[in-house]
């Protein structure tokens, strides 16, 4: 008797401690579970996101590629003297650098006359300054004959000048000189024409070789002179889309 009623205080011990880890089991479980649900609407929100990211990307670059396509692309080098029409130079090579990129004024249509775009170019002129300048411009084509045309040009932007010589201001009232530096921002304007001749022809663009005038002034220039005048003579390579270039 003695023994059974043993037994059967040892199986309700045994009992009350499965129900208790049982209990402990299935809390754990759902901790568990909920873990991992977190972790899994987490890691799909991200892909979500990086899916969006990478679609949004991915058009980004289709819209680029495709505007890249469309716009014709222009490389010239030359001279940009300090001097005013007739005269092309004042007797020194001053060297100018210049890219550019316009496209049809009218969308998807790239055999309009009209074109905007905008020229980014660097000149040295000795012994005066050194500049970098910002252009956007509005031009005109006019054929001529088949394979050649004249374009008259209008620009007008910005002009970063590095002076080669520090400028200084008098101060009337202590009777002191002021330095005012040597880099200046400054208003740059072009008015010009560019024959162009077609020399070469694919599928998708048009090689043409052009010479290029434009008259223009930059101010405020300094001190002495508020208006400085400037010719520049360019020779270069325009890369024109004939429209069947393919963006693939």
């Amino acid at each position: 008797m003695l023994k059974l009623k043993t037994l059967t205080i040892l199986f309700h011990k045994i009992r009350l401690i499965l129900q208790h880890n049982l209990y402990l089991m299935r809390k754990y479980i759902l901790i568990i579970l909920l873990v991992c649900a977190t972790c899994t609407i987490f890691a799909q929100s991200k892909k979500t996101k990086a899916t969006k990211s990478i679609a949004s990307s991915s058009a980004f670059s289709s819209k680029l590629k495709s505007s890249l396509a469309s716009t014709t692309k222009v490389l010239s080098v030359g001279n940009a003297a300090i001097s005013m029409p007739p005269a092309f130079t004042n007797g020194k090579f001053h060297p100018l650098v210049e890219v550019g990129f316009t496209k049809p004024f009218k969308k998807n249509s790239s055999k309009q006359r009209l074109t905007v775009g905008t020229d980014v170019g660097f000149f040295a002129q000795q012994g005066l300054q050194n500049g970098l300048y910002i252009k956007p411009n509005i031009n005109y084509t006019i054929p001529v004959f088949k394979s050649f045309s004249i374009t008259p040009k209008l620009g007008a932007g910005i002009l970063f000048t590095k002076n080669a010589n520090s400028e200084f201001k008098y101060n009337s009232s202590d009777g002191t000189f002021k330095n005012m530096g040597s880099t200046h921002p400054q208003f740059f304007g072009t008015l010009g024409l560019q024959p162009s001749v077609n020399v070469y022809n694919t599928k998708s663009y048009k090689y043409n070789v052009f010479m290029s005038y434009e008259f223009g002034a930059q101010t405020p220039f300094s001190a002495i002179s508020s208006l400085l005048p400037m010719t520049m003579i360019r020779l270069g390579l325009k890369v024109q889309p004939t429209g069947n270039t393919s963006t693939k």
